[in-house]
């Protein structure tokens, strides 16, 4: 009769993915309630996660005197051609700014632009970016629930694209030990 089973599972390295550059990303801040929202949730693949800038109640979070950032280090200069980017519902961020450095010192503006309530976006830049530092700039945040002003900026996914890459599948997978049950 019909017999089938499994007799090996093929990994094959994604196209381009030995080229891909590692990247580390660090926040400006973070908030440490309800056990912590590090940067790396905003690049984990998993919009249910997400980064959420200090701020505890109205008005602590970003203003253009005192915007909040993540900051994307690239062990070898990147070339971005877009910013893809996810808000969360909550104080999701309202105007940005997209940041390029050589030296991870000193930032120049790239682009700016503006994000509608909990709407993914992708925005194009006008023309491909290469360093090894950048910057997304939160100039400042939607209102949380009725309050007068954002108390924080909350951010589900963030990625910067290579020419032609859809979001989501840069084949960067952070901490994958852990998520392969191998940590």
């Amino acid at each position: 009769g019909d017999f089938y089973r499994d007799v090996a599972v093929l990994a094959l390295p994604l196209r381009g993915a030995a080229e891909s550059p590692r990247v580390k990303v660090t926040a400006s801040s973070s908030f440490q309630g309800s056990g912590g929202f590090p940067p790396s949730n905003a690049t984990d693949g998993v919009e249910s996660t997400r980064w959420i800038s200090d701020g505890s109640k109205p008005g602590m979070g970003p203003r253009p005197g005192h915007p909040e950032h993540l900051q994307f280090d690239y062990d070898t200069p990147f070339t971005a051609a877009a910013v893809a980017l996810v808000p969360f519902r909550d104080c999701g961020p309202k105007e940005v700014e997209l940041q390029a450095s050589d030296d991870g010192k000193t930032f120049r503006t790239i682009c700016s632009f503006s994000v509608q309530p909990a709407k993914a976006m992708n925005a194009p830049l006008d023309k491909e970016v290469q360093a090894s530092f950048f910057r997304v700039v939160f100039l400042s945040a939607y209102n949380y629930r009725g309050s007068s002003e954002p108390w924080n900026v909350q951010v589900s996914e963030v990625e910067l694209l290579a020419q032609g890459q859809k979001p989501g599948r840069s084949g960067t997978i952070t901490d994958l030990a852990v998520k392969a049950g191998r940590a």
